[in-house]
């Protein structure tokens, strides 16, 4: 995807990356614990490696990502201020 949007588009000025970076079931659920950090760490881990396909393909752009339901700590919640 990243290849074939840059053969197409070339240099951009910025790309807009719509929330739910990270797939279902990965951030813990609604309401519930995730007392070792498994499953935040795995949602820091995703978006840490999809940014870093922009990165590496799109060097110059400014990337702007939003927050998704599936992209915090506990799915369908705000991000915690202290995380």
């Amino acid at each position: 995807m990243f290849t074939r949007f840059q053969e197409a588009f070339g240099d951009v000025d910025f790309i807009l990356v719509p929330g739910d970076s990270v797939a279902h079931r990965v951030a813990a659920p609604n309401g519930g614990s995730d007392p070792d950090n498994l499953n935040y760490d795995a949602v820091k881990a995703n978006l840490q490696a999809t940014f870093a396909k922009f990165k590496q393909y799109f060097p110059n752009t400014m990337v702007l990502p939003t927050i998704g339901n599936n992209d915090g700590r506990f799915k369908d919640s705000a991000i915690p201020e202290e995380n």
